[in-house]
């Protein structure tokens, strides 16, 4: 398995937010991405995600203000060829990948097989993405004493993808 790069993760996470609305079995979870940083166990968002887009938050220095605007297609290559992917038919990832978005025979505890599917995937892309290195709502999850962090900037070595987590919406249930 190659390292994952920055790009490489938004796409992941992409991925993984997009699953829920996508396929039943996934829609009281959250799927979220297992990292490490500074040497802690992390999770995150790297990217922004609402109504199925990809948002950019905007700072406006002088007020104090953030907006968010939708990422167009020429920033989210990977993201876009990633989705082309889903539309093939003739390679085990794309078939694998499909698998996942539309069918209702596998369950959200066998995230192993969709990590391992994915990657290849994601293995398989030749674009990138060309957006903000950030991490957003970032927890440490082996020190629950550090607060949870808006948006931290980072680097290709400050990351390493740990693996992908489950996590139940209402865990009453």
């Amino acid at each position: 398995m190659k390292q994952l790069d920055i790009s490489d993760l938004q796409t992941m996470d992409f991925y993984l937010k997009s699953l829920p609305s996508r396929n039943s079995e996934f829609s009281d979870y959250n799927l979220s991405i297992i990292f490490q940083y500074s040497g802690h166990l992390c999770s995150g968002d790297f990217i922004l995600f609402k109504n199925g887009l990809v948002k950019k938050e905007l700072f406006d220095n002088f007020t104090g203000n953030v907006e968010l605007t939708f990422e167009n297609d020429k920033n989210t290559k990977e993201i876009e060829e990633l989705k082309l992917l889903g539309l093939k038919d003739n390679t085990p990832a794309s078939n694998e990948l499909s698998f996942h978005l539309n069918s209702s025979s596998r369950f959200p505890k066998d995230t192993i097989y969709l990590q391992k599917n994915l990657l290849l995937a994601i293995e398989s892309l030749n674009k990138k993405n060309e957006l903000p290195s950030n991490v957003y709502n970032v927890q440490f999850l082996d020190n629950k004493s550090i607060p949870t962090l808006p948006v931290i900037n980072v680097t290709e070595d400050d990351i390493k993808f740990i693996s992908i987590l489950t996590k139940k919406i209402n865990p009453s249930d």
